[in-house]
């Protein structure tokens, strides 16, 4: 894994967030982050959320091909819940594609409650992506068409190629529920 302090140009090969300091975002390495689902700013995501039953939680999960030119064939991303009920429960993220170096990437996020809770995908809203072709454009947010949900608590993506350079870079969004 890359430890580079910039992200001046890209690598020989398909590599999915391995930047510690990505302008605009930070260290890519921890690409699954959580917030309560009513915090409308652009802040406000953690890799450790408190949460109590009832609350509806937005997970969000960056995703930058970092390969100077190589595309990324047959992505994927999942995401998964814990099943358990307890006080501290996580929710997993991956990407994966067939020609990445390393072939997946995985990140986590934490929440934490006084009392035992649960965690499901809210179905009745779509999972979302957010992305932009060019710096000079404006940011477009639209439906992630091919997410799909296994169960309450499994989330997945096909998205097939993924290109390098400024327009991989993208943030996918879907719903929690807390019970």
């Amino acid at each position: 894994m890359l430890q580079s302090g910039t992200c001046e140009g890209g690598v020989a090969h398909v590599v999915f967030n391995p930047y510690v300091n990505a302008p605009n975002y930070g260290d890519e390495r921890g690409f699954v982050d959580a917030k309560p689902a009513g915090d409308q700013s652009e802040d406000g995501y953690r890799d450790r959320i408190s949460v109590n039953p009832g609350d509806k939680i937005t997970l969000r999960i960056y995703i930058d091909n970092n390969a100077d030119t190589l595309t990324a064939h047959d992505t994927e991303l999942t995401v998964l819940l814990a099943k358990n009920r307890a006080r501290r429960i996580i929710a997993a993220g991956s990407i994966s594609a067939a020609n990445a170096q390393p072939r997946a990437v995985s990140d986590t996020v934490e929440f934490d409650s006084a009392e035992p809770i649960g965690l499901r995908f809210d179905r009745a809203e779509r999972p979302q992506v957010t992305y932009r072709a060019s710096p000079s454009q404006k940011f477009k947010t639209k439906d992630l068409p091919s997410a799909y949900f296994t169960d309450e608590s499994v989330m997945s993506a096909r998205l097939g190629t993924w290109p390098a350079g400024f327009a991989a870079r993208a943030l996918i969004t879907t719903t929690l529920l807390v019970s």
